[in-house]
């Protein structure tokens, strides 16, 4: 997903990966969303953005890394801070891809610099994003969550809908994996309001999953179902049998725990089966 104006985030792609919080599994969208290049003081250096992208798009994160850092190098030389910033958005882009997570962190710290530097709130937030999700993946929840919350409070600020919806997902995320499951339910439950009231299927499935497995940790069964069920039909709906059935092995989970052993056994074989129906 391209854009001048967003930001990458646990919710900005369909390629799923898992977050292992003490047995629970939280889902976790790879990133994708890329930040735009502003006006540019050369033509070279927006050539070069764009062919960084176009590698990035193919794939080529080894070719793509090159072209930023060259684009970086002129950027700093012309003194357009604007779009050392965006290159910079981009290394870090391309470092969580690859997980260097460290090496994310070092870029997005470089960005957030450059971009408070500017005074744009935007690029502000989607910094902070960024690098609080670098930064859960070392195993810094806590941290995380600190910055996850001032990146909030300035979406909140500048009235994104989506991108508060976002940004409360990749929250509630943090907090689901430093344990904190009710404050995870909170954000969670925030973010697919928004999500389903825009008609977003895909993220408001995700979520939804995300809130089914946090009322699990919390022992609160029912609304665990309830929340399963609903992310269920929306994969459903999508077409997406792999994360259907990871949803009914999910409330297999949930029938198990609350001592359901003939509804888990049947949650399983339904599992089963939408697999098989795979093409």
């Amino acid at each position: 997903m391209h854009s001048g104006s967003f930001y990458r985030s646990l919710v900005s792609a369909t390629l799923m990966t898992v977050i292992l919080t003490g047995g629970a599994v939280f889902a976790e969208p790879s990133s994708s969303a890329k930040s735009g290049v502003h006006v540019a003081k050369t033509k070279e250096i927006a050539d070069l953005f764009q062919q960084g992208l176009k590698l990035e798009d193919a794939g080529d994160y080894v070719g793509a890394e090159k072209v930023f850092l060259d684009g970086l190098e002129k950027s700093k030389i012309a003194k357009d801070d604007a779009n050392t910033a965006a290159f910079l958005d981009q290394l870090g882009f391309v470092c969580y891809k690859t997980s260097r997570w460290a090496q994310a962190v070092y870029y997005d710290t470089l960005n957030l610099s450059f971009s408070e530097k500017s005074g744009d709130d935007t690029a502000i937030a989607r910094s902070l994003s960024a690098l609080a999700n670098a930064t859960l993946k070392q195993g810094q929840a806590p941290r995380a969550i600190t910055l996850q919350i001032r990146a909030l409070e300035l979406r909140k600020k500048l009235g994104e809908p989506h991108a508060i919806a976002v940004t409360q997902a990749d929250l509630g995320t943090a907090y689901a994996v430093s344990g904190d499951y009710a404050k995870a339910v909170d954000v969670y439950s925030d973010a697919f309001i928004a999500f389903d009231k825009e008609g977003n299927k895909e993220y408001s499935a995700y979520t939804a999953s995300n809130l089914g497995r946090a009322f699990t940790r919390l022992k609160e069964y029912d609304k665990a179902l309830d929340s399963f069920n609903r992310a269920g039909a929306l994969y459903a709906q999508l077409g997406d049998k792999v994360a259907q059935s990871q949803t009914q092995k999910d409330i297999g989970v949930v029938y198990e725990r609350s001592g359901r052993m003939a509804d888990a056994k049947a949650a399983y074989a339904e599992a089963d089966r939408i697999i098989a129906s795979a093409p």
